[in-house]
């Protein structure tokens, strides 16, 4: 089964962690954003949709969630 890569970049284009789940990316990104002071926007990016999901102070859990769909039907 071939899986996706997720990247969470940073709003000055650090990678800041590499997943091979989306869930995990969401994680991850709420343990940075509890511990730091986030400066928005950050990005993901996906190895297989090759498209870009902005996160800032307006992302929603169902925005995380309809990425994440999209994501996996291109798998």
């Amino acid at each position: 089964m071939w899986m996706d890569e997720f990247r969470l970049i940073d709003n000055e284009g650090n990678v800041r962690a590499t997943k091979h789940l989306m869930g995990h990316i969401q994680s991850k990104f709420a343990e940075i954003k509890s511990t730091e002071n986030i400066i928005y926007p950050w990005k993901v990016t996906s190895d297989v949709a090759k498209d870009v999901f902005v996160i800032d102070e307006n992302t929603t859990q169902q925005d995380w969630r309809d990425y994440s769909e999209y994501c996996s039907r291109l798998l």
